[in-house]
């Protein structure tokens, strides 16, 4: 019997094996970072960074607070509330919070999964969080130590208010939007705008008397 094949059989086993596996783990690299440079090249992550023409946008003025910006699509399907926050309010949070709401292309269910609860006709694509002046606190998420808690830019102040640009959760209008339903486009096209990073930006928000 051939000794020295039967002590190398094992080793040379072991090594097959081991640049086996390293191949897989190579290819399985080469996979993931093949797809990440696919998700950086598609035009749903570049969508933020595009030049967009704001030249038909019109301006809404909000007379209470002082303040006016530019928005997209059709300003008779916005809806604007002004919810106060004067009671039970942390120091340094919004006294009021304007939500920016856009009409449906066509009503849908509140919930798909409990129909019961009606039909909606609008849903928020922004918000602006007004909080007093003297209050504000650049670090206010950290001094109240609030988990999940994010401040947005500041889009201007005057002598009384600091206004930021809020956060939507996505979550609403995911199920109309995500898969490009074409029934939503218009709602879709004006909520995919103000998703944008550069938003707080391009909305010329400006101070007036």
């Amino acid at each position: 019997m051939n000794t020295h094949f039967t002590k190398t059989f094992p080793i040379l086993s072991v090594v097959l094996i081991v640049f086996t596996l390293m191949g897989c783990h190579m290819e399985h690299d080469q996979k993931i970072k093949g797809s990440q440079e696919e998700i950086v090249e598609t035009p749903q992550n570049q969508k933020n960074t595009k030049p967009i023409d704001t030249s038909d946008w019109q301006t809404y003025t909000n007379e209470e607070f002082g303040f006016a910006m530019k928005l997209p699509g059709d300003m008779k399907k916005y809806v604007y509330t002004i919810e106060k926050n004067n009671q039970k309010r942390i120091k340094g949070s919004p006294i009021a919070t304007l939500d920016v709401r856009y009409m449906l292309d066509h009503k849908v269910l509140q919930s798909p999964q409990q129909p019961e609860l009606g039909f909606i006709e609008d849903m928020t694509v922004w918000y602006i969080d007004i909080i007093p002046r003297e209050e504000y606190m650049t670090d206010f998420c950290a001094v109240n130590h609030i988990p999940l808690c994010r401040q947005g830019d500041v889009l201007g102040q005057n002598d009384t208010y600091v206004f930021l640009a809020g956060f939507v959760n996505v979550e609403g209008v995911g199920y109309l939007c995500a898969q490009n339903i074409e029934s939503q486009s218009h709602f879709c096209r004006v909520s995919d705008i103000f998703g944008r990073e550069d938003i707080a930006q391009i909305i010329d928000f400006t101070m007036v008397k």
